[in-house]
């Protein structure tokens, strides 16, 4: 702990002639717990229970992304509490480490699923945008939508609806200015070459409602009346 040249080498020997035959990141970690919190048994397993519960809660947000919390904790509870991660007491393995580095190396393919992955709030935006600007929802919209209440349509429902009554969009109509600065962002969200989700929204032929402030506290008011989503407004 008192020679650089020796952590960086790994070195087994106070002279750094050999060196341990183990990758030397998770010994590194180690060695670096000791070196703040002082030498012990529990200090060298510290950076062990923290890469396990990294990995674990890694596997669980990226499991219920996709499948809900339900699947998270089913998924997580495993790595959490099976033996071979609960009863590893050699301080010279580093399978936390690894597991945590292989768990790592999903979330680029977790972020790439997730990118075309619809939301309750990017909904009710884009029924919201549908309602008073000159746009219509696509069919790649309404395929998202589908897609995401067979994930997890109680989460979707309450998403959408908090974000449809939501201070933003009703501050947007309170003015034409302001509801046409909001169009405006959410077109370049969700249109042709959106910077969200692209092509979830097409040009509308017929020119935005007049009074988009009617329309939308009409449908707003009304709560018995349903969207094009089913879902009660």
């Amino acid at each position: 702990m008192d020679n650089w040249h020796n952590f960086y080498f790994n070195a087994f020997d106070p002279g750094g002639v050999v060196s341990l035959d183990k990758p030397p990141i998770a010994i590194w970690m180690q060695v670096l717990s000791a070196k703040v919190f002082g030498f012990s048994a529990i200090t060298l397993l510290l950076p062990q229970v923290i890469e396990g519960l990294l990995a674990v809660s890694l596997v669980y947000w990226m499991v219920q992304r996709a499948f809900g919390r339900a699947a998270g904790l089913i998924a997580a509870f495993p790595l959490a509490l099976t033996t071979v991660s609960t009863r590893d007491k050699n301080l010279m393995k580093r399978n936390k480490l690894t597991g945590l580095a292989f768990t790592a190396a999903l979330l680029p393919i977790v972020a790439a699923g997730a990118a075309e992955v619809i939301s309750g709030r990017d909904a009710a935006y884009i029924d919201w945008a549908v309602r008073n600007c000159a746009v219509k929802s696509s069919a790649k919209e309404h395929g998202l939508i589908d897609q995401s209440k067979l994930i997890n349509e109680t989460a979707f429902t309450r998403d959408y609806m908090s974000a449809f009554q939501s201070k933003v969009l009703a501050d947007a109509i309170s003015t034409p200015q302001k509801t046409d600065t909001l169009c405006t962002e959410i077109k370049a969200w969700y249109g042709p070459i959106g910077s969200r989700i692209a092509d979830l929204l097409v040009w509308a032929e017929a020119p935005p409602p007049d009074k988009p402030k009617a329309a939308t506290a009409t449908a707003k008011g009304d709560g018995g009346r349903r969207g094009h989503r089913g879902q009660q407004q």
